[in-house]
């Protein structure tokens, strides 16, 4: 957004809190959906510090979980059809919420701040 937007509001009688939240949020709305939607999937893939620091197998993450239900299997295979249900329903909640925010995620490409 350029200085001269928030100018003009203040010209206007806004104060910094009104700009803040009338201008400058909503046209950060899209990068920010983008960010918090990119946050959410490397958290949610994230392995490495959940398998250090969750030796319980009652605070196991997902991630954690499949990798451990591949190495456990009695014929030395993996059980191939078990393990991909089980990544489907890890890789579900990522992919309803780049459905979801899309559009946005589109729009934070092309994002400018000038109309």
């Amino acid at each position: 957004m350029s200085r001269e937007v928030e100018e003009a509001a203040m010209l206007d009688g806004a104060k910094h809190v009104r700009i803040f939240f009338q201008i400058v949020l909503p046209n950060a709305a899209a990068p920010l959906a983008t960010l918090a939607l990119l946050t959410f999937i490397g958290q949610w893939n994230e392995y490495f510090w959940p398998l250090l620091v969750g030796q319980d197998e009652s605070v196991r993450v997902l991630t954690v979980g499949l990798g451990v239900f591949k190495s456990q299997s009695p014929q030395g295979a993996p059980d191939w059809s078990g393990l991909m249900a089980a990544t489907l329903i890890a890789a579900l909640p990522v992919l309803l919420l780049f459905i979801a925010f899309g559009k946005r995620v589109v729009n934070s490409i092309g994002f400018s701040g000038i109309k």
